[in-house]
């Protein structure tokens, strides 16, 4: 095969063929944001809860670290009925508000947004994770 016979099979893919690789991008590209909003999500509660909301106590930071990952178990056993693909496109709805109430936490000075950004991202990171791999 020469270098111009890779970028002829992908001109002459079928419809079906191409929205399949589009997909199989998709999930690739959900499982990479899943995996970053989680390692996100567990580096930086500890500092956010230390400096901004003044809670240093590592219970907390562990115990707010622990709900993203409880919460992320619960959705992989609980998606496990869904579609590959249904569980991947709600994970890609859920990440952007995710991260955007972990934004908000912060702003507000709230323990209790915080928790609730923590769950909204567990379960994005959950159907990411059930979805994509």
């Amino acid at each position: 095969m020469g270098h111009g016979s890779l970028v002829s099979d992908w001109l002459f893919l079928a419809p079906g063929q191409l929205v399949e690789l589009l997909f199989q991008l998709l999930e690739f590209l959900a499982g990479f944001a899943t995996f970053s909003l989680i390692g996100f999500y567990s580096a930086l509660i500890p500092s956010l809860l230390g400096e901004t909301l003044h809670q240093s106590a590592p219970l907390v930071a562990g115990l707010v670290v622990c709900e993203l990952f409880l919460v992320a178990a619960v959705a992989i056993l609980a998606s496990g009925m869904f579609a590959s693909q249904t569980a991947t496109l709600a994970a890609l709805l859920l990440l952007p508000p995710s991260v955007w109430i972990l934004v908000g936490a912060e702003v507000a000075h709230s323990l209790a947004l915080l928790v609730f950004a923590a769950a909204l991202g567990g379960l994005a990171g959950g159907l990411g994770y059930r979805g994509s791999l």
